[in-house]
């Protein structure tokens, strides 16, 4: 399988996954069962870190997606400016919510912090209270 077609997920996205599964049940989709949606706004097909009903939940790692609290906008992040990671994914985030989808973005440092205050919020976030 090529490296374009695999989707890669890191060992504390998948203990995020898990545990807003042991709190809420099976979610629709994961990147086990990933979804996307063709981005017109991209002009390329994009895949959802993880889809639950109306939700969609993006868990960024803050290297990959040049988290806005850690790198300046001209930080170079595997050859691309940190501002240009920063607006796909902000054109991504537009393109599910366009088409009727709720978004949240959970960074990897701010679940690290606390994972329990989080993943209650997301679950919280999730279900609507």
């Amino acid at each position: 399988m090529s490296r374009q077609k695999q989707f890669f997920t890191s060992n504390i996205e998948q203990e995020f996954i898990s545990a807003i599964e042991n709190k809420i049940g099976d979610l629709d989709h994961t990147t086990r069962n990933p979804f996307g949606k063709w981005s017109p706004l991209l002009d390329t097909y994009v895949i959802y870190d993880i889809k639950h009903h109306d939700c969609i939940i993006e868990f960024n790692g803050d290297y990959w997606h040049a988290n806005p609290k850690i790198y300046k906008d001209t930080t170079i992040i595997r050859g691309k400016l940190a501002t240009d990671i920063q607006q796909r994914d902000m054109l991504k985030l537009k393109t599910a919510q366009d088409l009727g989808f709720r978004t949240l973005v959970v960074w990897e440092s701010e679940y690290k912090q606390n994972k329990e205050l989080i993943i209650q919020k997301v679950c919280k976030w999730l279900l609507n209270e």
